[in-house]
């Protein structure tokens, strides 16, 4: 459904996240890598490198997707936010700024890893509903 669909990535997350919830903790991390090899020749796919990334983080933080979004998300260290955007052009203090900004909630991830929050609600998907894909 989501290889033709990307407006559905959410979704699909939301149902795969079951199903890997459901597996035994030793299968887990193999069914997130059997998703990144599927859609791993598939162009376009960050934004499912970010919900891949929420349903996956309780499972190995450290796993590295393409979506360069993907690689501000730690809870050990900051990521300087210029590995997201190019901000050589802004002004000094405005370039500061955004660059020492974290736009990751570090509360939310260590709940998501010490909960072992697998599975995204429907509450969780309903947050992007009204956003255009």
């Amino acid at each position: 459904m989501a290889i033709k669909n990307p407006k559905y990535y959410n979704m699909a997350m939301a149902v795969a996240s079951l199903t890997i919830r459901g597996a035994g903790e030793s299968r887990r991390g193999l069914l997130v890598q059997k998703i990144l090899d599927k859609f791993k020749i598939i162009p376009n796919t960050g934004l499912l490198d970010i919900w891949l990334q929420r349903v996956s983080y309780s499972i190995d933080p450290d796993l590295q997707f393409n979506e360069l979004l993907t690689r501000s998300v730690s809870e050990r260290a900051y990521i300087d936010n210029s590995i997201i955007w190019c901000i050589d052009w802004l002004k000094d203090d405005i370039m500061k700024t955004v660059r020492d900004t974290s736009i990751v909630d570090v509360d939310i991830l260590q709940g998501i890893r010490e909960t072992n929050k697998i599975s995204i609600d429907r509450q969780e998907v309903d947050l992007f509903r009204d956003i255009p894909s």
